[in-house]
């Protein structure tokens, strides 16, 4: 009777743990591959970054260079744009903002009064690069928020 009642228990209990296992190593892939991801879209903001950081003006040469590792970095970017858009919206619109200046209009106004909330990012750091004379101090802003 007690061998019975030990089968029952171990033939419940031993999927469940199993069920259990496989979860937790499923969720910490998953959770490594974000990681990771976010790894490599940091690595190149960084080199972004430092390849501005080294140039005093810029030349023609230097402006496609600098757009190149933009764009480098907008691909790195959609490698994380699900998770970004749907964890983090809020800095994804720091790092990928549409507009230069923008006004948060949907508050409660009885509360709180609209406020400007200023664009930062890739895109619009392309955009800047166009301009007659982009200057380093902007551009690095531009990346940096």
């Amino acid at each position: 009777m007690n061998m019975t009642r030990f089968r029952a228990a171990a033939f419940i209990v031993l999927p469940i743990v199993t069920f259990i296992t496989l979860m937790d190593r499923q969720s910490s892939a998953y959770a490594d591959l974000y990681s990771a991801r976010i790894n490599e879209f940091q690595r190149e903001q960084d080199i972004l970054i430092s390849s501005i950081e080294t140039r005093d003006h810029f030349s023609t040469g230097d402006i496609e260079q600098i757009k190149k590792q933009i764009f480098s970095a907008r691909l790195k970017l959609k490698a994380i744009d699900f998770w970004l858009r749907y964890l983090e919206p809020i800095a994804y619109k720091k790092i990928n903002g549409p507009l230069p200046v923008e006004w948060e209009t949907e508050v409660f106004e009885k509360f709180e009064k609209p406020y400007k909330r200023s664009g930062a990012g890739l895109t619009l750091a392309e955009l800047y690069l166009d301009e007659p004379a982009p200057e380093k101090k902007e551009l690095l802003r531009l990346l940096h928020e």
